[in-house]
């Protein structure tokens, strides 16, 4: 397994997502206190291993998400992704072509069983036991943490061996008073400095509050500035799209209302009228036809009558046709008088039909202009807006109102968000939160020199104490120095001969060869053997690990630690160290760093450090 990048979202102090990108071979991961590297240590430990994420520090108003990409044996690509907020899982692999994720299991359960068998059959908590090393785990932390001058040793302990310890040689009362009187002063060195490094610590949590406080400011003037951009671009808009509205111009609900009440009777009245004018212009229709058809009573009248006068040119009119003559004309003349009677009458309703034409398009005319008046100021809005109807001027004018909806919540935002201040206000606020990050960032620089100054006072304490005689006495605050140390379950050694199936669990010969070569790498002037016995006893020649200075105890560990990864070479896993170094001295540190070097060349390194020298090597990741 080769990790190639892990991603955190909403975990401290990253309040974006950070991406870290790594390599094969070993990755020194460089930064000061307080840029996050244990909690990138701490997400890796959560992905891989399911350890608790109690110790992660998380931005409760973000995701608190992480992701770890890695490839395994037969180059395929895979990522686990979790959501420590909602409890959430992912397992996917990388398609051959694209950059697309396909999911193929959510439970962790299913997951780590996938990765016991991708990895090489350990259980997550073997491989944790193995790959995961910071300073908690070293003998000297647990002793300054726990307050006790025994050692805490990191296996199972059993009684102490029955062999007669030396005796010291005698010294005078002088001597020993002088001894005493040193011890003292030491001891009193030693907790002055330790009230110093408590306040240090103290120190360190006051930046990141005021980290956080700043980080807090920030994101509020971040926020104040996108939601002004917002208030601009919508009222640019408005600018554009909306110049002729205004709070004043707006036309009321009401109004709307009773103009589509109107609309409606209007058009209904309209439809009416619309069918009596149809009605009246088919009989004014009839009325022409008939009027332009030739009416064969008047013509026979005519006809009639110019006979009659006719006649008297043909014969005289004298007995009959004398008659004939007096009848043709007055029947001629009735004839013709009726069918110009009728052709008045024809004539009369005609007109009487077109002037209830020109009533009816006075009463359309007339309606139409009462409605205009009655809702001028929609109309008037209508053609200011350049609507083609009311519908349109609704969509608009509601669109308007959205907008300044919408501008009115922005503004509220951004005055709850200001509480009383102004952007210039909170900048000065963040600007003087950082410079004092940046003074308290100073203070602690001596932090490092502080730890190790309590740690050379602790081996001089140490030493000092061998010297000093037993007495018969007891004290209450300090307990036996020849009593056993029991160890808790899950320390280092109490599992490690437990790992694996039978038949693949590690040697201990092969163990306590492989970390005494290391070890004597690490003190090259010593030549003393590194010894675990049946109950898991650990000695370093005849000394038992509880009677070694805390130094020399975290170079026996670190020892039987990395000698231990070469019985698992086949547990496809990186290895993980946080600050694993802090007690040992220069030269054990390069040595250290030299066996790294070895073991990256055949497996995955991943080292967290704040000591800028480890900044020399290659593919230094700084955060």
């Amino acid at each position: 397994m080769i990790l190639l990048a892990l991603d955190v979202y909403g975990i401290r102090p990253f309040k974006k997502a950070k991406r870290i990108l790594l390599k094969p071979g070993l990755n020194t991961i460089l930064g000061e206190n307080g840029t996050g590297k244990t909690m990138i240590y701490q997400a890796l430990s959560a992905l891989l291993f399911n350890t608790p994420s109690d110790h992660i520090a998380f931005f409760e108003d973000q995701t608190q998400q992480a992701a770890v990409t890695f490839s395994t044996s037969n180059n395929e690509i895979y990522r686990i992704a979790r959501n420590f907020k909602k409890g959430l899982w992912n397992l996917s692999k990388k398609e051959a072509v694209g950059n697309k994720f396909t999911t193929i299991e959510t439970t962790s359960n299913k997951i780590y069983t996938w990765l016991k068998t991708t990895t090489g059959g350990l259980e997550e908590d073997e491989r944790a036991l193995l790959f995961m090393l910071d300073s908690p785990r070293l003998p000297s932390r647990q002793l300054m943490q726990n307050g006790v001058k025994n050692l805490p040793l990191p296996g199972r302990i059993a009684a102490p061996s029955s062999q007669e310890p030396a005796q010291a040689p005698e010294r005078s009362a002088q001597e020993q008073t002088e001894s005493n009187a040193l011890f003292k002063q030491q001891e009193a060195a030693l907790k002055t400095a330790q009230k110093k490094l408590d306040t240090l610590a103290e120190t360190d949590d006051e930046m990141f509050a005021k980290q956080d406080k700043a980080a807090e400011i920030q994101k509020r003037i971040a926020s104040v500035s996108e939601l002004k951009d917002k208030i601009k671009q919508m009222q640019a808009a408005e600018t554009e799209r909306f110049s002729h509205f205004s709070a004043e111009t707006l036309i009321n609900p009401q109004q709307i209302k009773h103009f589509e009440s109107d609309e409606k009777t209007l058009a209904d009245d309209f439809e009416t009228f619309e069918m009596e004018g149809e009605g009246l212009e088919a009989a004014l229709m009839i009325k022409k036809q008939e009027t332009q058809k030739k009416n064969p009573l008047k013509i026979l009248g005519l006809f009639l009558v110019i006979s009659s006068f006719l006649l008297p040119f043909v014969v005289p009119l004298s007995g009959l046709f004398r008659y004939i003559f007096l009848g043709g004309v007055l029947s001629g003349s009735a004839l013709s008088g009726f069918a110009y009677f009728k052709r008045f009458q024809r004539t009369a309703a005609q007109n009487n039909l077109e002037k209830k034409l020109l009533h009816l398009d006075e009463c359309v005319r007339k309606s139409e202009q009462k409605f205009e008046r009655t809702h001028t100021a929609i109309y008037l809005m209508i053609k200011k807006t350049d609507s083609k109807n009311l519908a349109e001027l609704k969509t608009q004018q509601s669109a308007y109102r959205n907008l300044q909806e919408k501008k009115e919540a922005a503004q509220t935002q951004v005055d709850l968000i200001l509480n009383g201040e102004t952007p210039a206000t909170l900048l000065e606020k963040t600007k003087n939160l950082e410079a004092e990050v940046e003074t308290l960032r100073e203070q602690l620089k001596g932090h490092q020199e502080l730890s190790e100054e309590v740690y050379r006072l602790q081996e001089t304490l140490r030493d000092s104490e061998a010297k000093i005689e037993t007495s018969d006495s007891t004290f209450s605050d300090l307990p036996s120095l020849d009593l056993p140390v029991q160890v808790g379950e899950g320390s280092f050694f109490s599992g490690l001969l437990d790992i694996g199936e039978n038949g693949t669990r590690p040697s201990r010969e092969r163990l306590e060869h492989d970390a005494g070569i290391l070890y004597r790498r690490l003190r090259p002037q010593n030549s003393d053997l590194i010894q675990i016995a049946n109950n898991g006893e650990i000695k370093v020649g005849a000394t038992a690990l509880h009677h070694l200075s805390p130094g020399l105890a975290d170079q026996v560990f670190l020892s039987l630690v990395l000698s231990s990864l070469s019985q698992f070479s086949n547990v496809a896993c990186p290895l993980f160290l946080d600050e694993p170094f802090e007690t040992l001295d220069p030269a054990s540190r390069e040595a250290v760093m030299k066996i790294l070097q070895v073991i990256a060349k055949k497996r995955q390194v991943i080292f967290f450090t704040s000591h800028p020298e480890f900044a020399q090597e290659k593919q230094i990741i700084s955060l």
